[in-house]
């Protein structure tokens, strides 16, 4: 059963850090435009929206507080969603938010599409254009594409849409927003073409229908080029960070820190790995994803908890993986108060392991004797 929430809830309201917020959104963010179609019209729906999992809910309730417009409501996979669909909250709210917080890599210029697309429906653009006129449409493809040559067939095509050209080129927009990358992601494209006919849907797909010099522009005006922060770093950790910790056959604990992003994003773990003081690596994990990893113990107690300032929270809740920083400094620091990785006995593997649960998070629903009871017994022929 769907649980919707529409009235905010008042408890432990905090005042989140609007560069962490633009983190979060970064990893777990989306923009997005849908079409719907009503009385032989097409009409766009744009939205912005956070998916968090149903455990981060008070998460969400703080998001939609700093916001205060939209909705928030939990689905039955238990999924916490959050979603900005009003024209205007989007337009006044949302879209100036972003501006000044600015999000990074391919993802500010997906935004900077949706601003587009949101600005002109809000300003009723595209209903403006009388159909069928030809002479109009022309201008409106030069005007934003200078070096356009028309062929025979997309002429043709023009003279057989049933929707006026701004529409079309929203629509090629919104096609556009978000790279491919999965086929989630494809099904969502394929869907704003759904009402098209093959001509209307040669025009949204041609090189000829574009906003490229409108987006360049609008890059160039709007991005601010700032330095990348640690309260954006911690969004972005709540989100596609990880924390992983093992133990191996030969009892040595290892304890490592990696951000994952999509091949559209990876100058975003360039500037993150500039930010620690580049170490570390990054690597293609051959799935259209690069990731990058702190694997050495000195350069995470050296380099990459400083930057933290012992604050390893986002002030919310325990479940978030920044707050599982703690954990992991815990364990670096047991390391080194042994002089060593290597667990040697019983009373070690018991305090590895409670530091190990909290990092996972209540591994399959295990409670804490229980996954301790689990570790000894993994272990109970390599230890004293």
């Amino acid at each position: 059963m769907i649980k919707n929430n529409n009235k905010m809830k008042n408890n432990n309201i905090i005042n989140l850090n609007p560069y962490y917020i633009s983190g979060l959104v970064q990893s777990d963010g989306n923009f997005s435009v849908r079409t719907n179609k009503k009385d032989n019209n097409i009409w766009l729906s744009p939205a912005f929206n956070i998916t968090l999992h149903k455990k981060n809910e008070e998460l969400i309730i703080n998001i939609k507080n700093y916001f205060n417009v939209g909705h928030y409501r939990i689905d039955n996979k238990g999924y916490c969603r959050y979603n900005v669909t009003d024209l205007k909250d989007l337009n006044n709210i949302i879209i100036p938010f972003f501006l000044k917080y600015q999000l990074k890599s391919e993802k500010f210029n997906s935004f900077i599409m949706f601003k587009i697309i949101c600005n002109k429906l809000y300003n009723k653009e595209h209903l403006d254009i009388i159909k069928n006129n030809n002479t109009k449409y022309n201008k409106l493809i030069k005007d934003n594409n200078p070096n356009v040559t028309f062929t025979t067939k997309f002429k043709e095509s023009l003279s057989n849409i049933r929707y006026n050209i701004i529409k079309l080129y929203l629509i090629n927009l919104a096609y556009n927003i978000n790279p491919l990358s999965n086929n989630r992601k494809l099904k969502s494209r394929e869907n704003l073409l759904r009402f098209l006919n093959k001509d209307e849907r040669l025009i949204v797909l041609s090189n000829n229908l574009n906003y490229e010099l409108l987006i360049k522009q609008e890059i160039i005006k709007y991005k601010n080029n700032d330095k990348i922060n640690i309260d954006f770093i911690k969004g972005l950790i709540d989100g596609d960070g990880s924390i992983t910790t093992y133990i191996t056959n030969e009892l040595s604990l290892r304890v490592d820190f990696s951000i994952t992003q999509d091949i559209h994003n990876i100058t975003l773990l360039y500037e993150i790995k500039e930010f620690f003081n580049n170490v570390g690596n990054i690597s293609d994990l051959k799935c259209n994803a690069f990731r990058y990893d702190i694997r050495s113990r000195y350069d995470i107690l050296n380099e990459f908890i400083p930057k933290f300032n012992n604050n390893y929270s986002n002030g919310i809740n325990n479940n978030v993986r920044l707050f599982k920083i703690k954990y992991m400094i815990k364990l670096l620091e047991f390391i080194n108060n042994n002089n060593s990785s290597i667990i040697k006995n019983k009373e070690q593997l018991i305090k590895v392991s409670k530091l190990m649960y909290w990092i996972f998070n209540n591994v399959n629903n295990l409670t804490l004797n229980q996954y301790i009871n689990f570790m000894l017994n993994k272990f109970k022929n390599k230890i004293n």
